[in-house]
């Protein structure tokens, strides 16, 4: 997945990059810096080095300067511009804004080359910066972003202290939650339960709705053979059933 975001302004890629690495080394929030790793039985499982090293950083990390205005860029000048009222665009490419070289590609890249499941593209123009971040949905959904974003605003702003703790790194975070839950949970009499039709009641309903049914064809029977026929003909239930 791609996630990329757009400031009109001049950002500092080494203070993102040492802010981002400064919040993956707290606590648990060393998830972020893991490598997928594929298990004997399917499964996949992060692991993470002991200690982030320049060999083996907690994030791949890749800078392009360009020396011009980013509305002279091919693809990141197809950003839309704020607009007064609601409009609809059409996204750009951002997959190639994310492109690096060694940049993984695929699944597999990930798994043999020992790449960062996190990496970070900066792209700096004269008159904005274009941030990418690129990460396998495996990691994070978009509510996981949204805490990440805020963390690394928090770092970025000199409050690393109140950066929250990362859940679900060891254990599943939800699990207690779920069994205490289930333990509490008094089962509810369904409302409309003794109104459900069962047995003999079925059968009745379904006679009544034949018999509608059956009302309905006459009476179109009946109209045709007025068009055909000024007398008006006797129709059993026998003839309609059989016509």
């Amino acid at each position: 997945m791609v996630w990329t975001l757009k400031f009109n302004d001049i950002l500092d890629p080494g203070l993102l990059q040492k802010s981002l690495t400064e919040l993956i080394e707290i606590g648990d929030w060393r998830k972020l810096g893991g490598r997928l790793r594929f298990k004997d039985d399917g499964d996949f499982e992060l692991h993470v080095p002991r200690n982030f090293t320049k060999e083996r950083p907690a994030f791949d990390f890749f800078h392009s300067s360009f020396p011009s205005v980013i509305e002279d860029h091919p693809v990141a000048s197809q950003f839309p511009e704020l607009s007064e009222h609601p409009s609809l665009y059409p996204l750009p490419d951002c997959n190639r804004l994310s492109d690096y070289p060694g940049a993984p590609g695929n699944l597999i890249d990930y798994i043999s080359k020992d790449t960062p499941i996190l990496s970070l593209h900066v792209l700096s123009f004269k008159n904005a910066t274009v941030v990418c971040l690129r990460y396998s949905h495996m990691l994070m959904d978009v509510m996981g972003q949204n805490a990440l974003l805020q963390a690394w605003c928090l770092v970025l702003s000199g409050n690393a202290s109140q950066v929250p703790e990362l859940l679900g790194a060891r254990e599943d975070a939800l699990g207690d939650a779920v069994s205490d839950l289930a333990s509490r949970t008094v089962r509810e009499e369904y409302t409309l339960g003794r109104k459900q039709l069962k047995g003999w009641q079925t059968s009745m309903f379904n006679l009544h709705c034949a018999w509608s049914a059956v009302d309905k064809l006459r009476e179109r029977a009946q109209n045709d053979l007025a068009t055909l026929d000024k007398e008006k003909s006797f129709l059993s239930n026998g003839d309609i059933l059989t016509a």
